[in-house]
Order: C-alpha cells, then structure tokens, then sequence
C-alpha cells in the first residue's frame, strides 16, 4: 500500500504493457506494508481516484476491508467515498 503515496502512478498504455510478459517480477512496485490509512485516502483523493483494484491474498483484503472502513468514515466527515 506505501506506493499508494510514495511513488507517481504509472500509466498503463499499451506500449507499457506490450512487452511485460517477457519481464520477470513486476512493473507496479508491489510491496509488502507501508500501511498507513490517512496517507492513502489523502492520496487518493489528491489523485482524484474513484475506485481502487486490489490484487492479491487475504493481506492484501484485509488491507483493503480497512481501507474501505476508513474510507466510510472519511465520507461521513467530507462527503469523498
């Protein structure tokens, strides 16, 4: 969740994808912790981002179950879900 609001997004083009098959690893910096909810619903509000894909185990729902929970709260204060 930390490159949520340490790194830029990277734009998925078509031409940044084509070859990513070919690639070991991955091209979207995925990392484990950096957790950290005020951070990533500022950020994503600064990014104007209206909905989120998470992909991955039951860490990664479970992140995504506190986020949603945090994000309730948010709506309640600004009216942002």
């Amino acid at each position: 969740y930390g490159g949520i609001y340490n790194l830029e997004p990277l734009i998925l083009t078509p031409e940044v994808v084509s070859d990513i098959h070919l690639k070991g690893g991955t091209i979207l910096s995925s990392n484990r912790g950096g957790f950290d909810e005020e951070k990533i619903i500022a950020r994503l509000k600064e990014l104007q981002v209206n909905q989120l894909y998470l992909i991955g185990g039951d860490g990664t729902m479970r992140g995504a179950n506190a986020l949603y929970q945090a994000s309730l709260k948010e709506y309640e204060k600004s009216g942002f879900l």
